[in-house]
């Protein structure tokens, strides 16, 4: 069944992704562009009831930012994982609020600790760091000096 579902994701969003494959039972990998991320996330909840946000997280890798965004879709019961990296000297991405509006505290979260900024984001504000950490700073980062802090 998910080879049958990421053959009908590649077809249909053939412009929207660099790679789609399964992953395992009930789970699949799709990797877009950063402004690609929108359509994909759309269509799988238009498609397959893909409502539920379970997470999104970021990695730092130095050379860029992934993040992923960890999908519940109802209509195959299957978790689809979406990708995207991001420069890491300018990390934005348009927000997805208005497709799942479930997305506000992570990614809030997210540019809290990675420096992530959500592009039309209503209220990008601190979440989890305390008041007085420096800006700028963000503690996922690779190059972050805590002895500095």
């Amino acid at each position: 069944m998910e080879d049958q579902l990421i053959k009908k994701i590649s077809e249909e969003l053939k412009d929207s992704i660099e790679e789609a494959r399964v992953l395992g039972p009930k789970r699949l990998l799709i990797k877009t562009l950063p402004k690609m991320h929108r359509d994909v996330i759309k269509y799988l909840k238009d498609k397959y009831s893909a409502t539920h946000l379970i997470t999104i997280t970021g990695v730092d890798f130095k050379d860029f930012i992934e993040l992923t965004y960890l999908l519940w879709c109802y209509g195959p019961a299957t978790v689809a994982m979406v990708k995207t990296r991001l420069p890491r000297d300018n990390p934005e991405i348009e927000t997805i609020l208005d497709i799942i509006p479930g997305a506000l505290l992570y990614e809030r979260e997210v540019h809290d600790l990675l420096g992530v900024f959500f592009k039309n984001h209503p209220n990008l504000e601190r979440t989890f760091l305390p008041e007085d950490w420096p800006d700028g700073v963000y503690p996922l980062r690779k190059d972050v000096r805590f002895d500095q802090i």
